[in-house]
């Protein structure tokens, strides 16, 4: 889905989807990537109201109901589903979901880790598991397409880097922003399908490379997985996405030698 498929959602929308679920708004809102979402309360018990904006002609199912379908993921901390509803604005489709509360902050308020956050090992545990769980989940979610983006990767690279061959569900958006500490939970499910292998992990290390501490860490809890052909080519592709977002020249530099390593291995 393109971004001129997308509206931005409005208050209006939030506070009518308030009224149409039954639940007061007991927050300030959020904007995030053309959703409007607020901590809300309904019979005593805290939800997160998210409403999101889509021209009717746009509607596909595996772009916009990323969250419902989330739902059939198991052993992966995460926010639930819990209601919806739906209206029409002409010509857009307004839906609204009422999510599971998450109470632990996000470790990092942009996509890029900037400071070494204090993890216990029961985070690393906890990714560990919600990894291979995510990965094992049986879907037909082909959300991100990234093999469109494969002729833009070998222009980057100016080398003939080759398709990834092993795929498994995976988080489409990973990144510090949207993972929680202490405590894991995964946030961000408008977009999650079968991936490159390794996509997931792959994310979260090129965003970590600012903080040696933590990349390095993660590639050694999932070698496995990163430095697999297709956990490499989904390093590539970060690299490449993020290029514009690595928040200081070292992390740039860490990223180009991996980049590197990794092409002078293909040729």
């Amino acid at each position: 889905m393109l971004d001129e498929d997308m509206a931005e959602a409005t208050p209006g929308d939030l506070h009518q989807a308030a009224e149409r679920l039954g639940v007061v708004l007991i927050g300030p809102s959020v904007a995030s990537y053309f959703s409007l979402g607020s901590q809300a309360r309904r019979d005593g018990t805290d939800y997160w109201l998210r409403v999101r904006r889509c021209h009717f002609l746009k509607w596909v199912p595996s772009r916009v109901l990323g969250y419902e379908d989330s739902g059939v993921i198991s052993g992966v901390p995460k926010p639930v589903v819990v209601d919806t509803a739906e209206h029409w604005d002409s010509p857009h489709i307004v839906r609204a979901e009422l999510l599971t509360y998450v109470g632990v902050p996000v470790i990092s308020k942009g996509l890029h880790l900037k400071t070494t956050p204090d993890l216990p090992e029961t985070w690393w545990s906890a990714l560990r598991d919600a990894v291979k769980n995510l990965a094992q989940t049986p879907t037909h979610r082909d959300t991100a397409h990234v093999l469109h983006d494969a002729k833009w990767l070998r222009a980057f690279y100016a080398t003939d880097v080759p398709d990834p061959t092993d795929w498994a569900t995976e988080h489409e958006d990973p990144h510090w922003g949207n993972v929680t500490g202490p405590e894991l939970n995964i946030l961000d499910w408008d977009f999650w399908g079968c991936q490159p292998r390794g996509f997931t992990v792959a994310g979260l290390y090129c965003t970590s490379l600012a903080v040696p501490e933590v990349s390095e860490r993660l590639w050694h809890e999932f070698a496995d997985l990163l430095d697999a052909p297709s956990g490499r080519w989904s390093i590539l592709y970060h690299l490449w996405y993020r290029r514009r977002g690595l928040p200081t020249f070292a992390a740039w530099e860490r990223g180009a030698s991996a980049a590197r390593s990794i092409l002078q291995d293909l040729t």
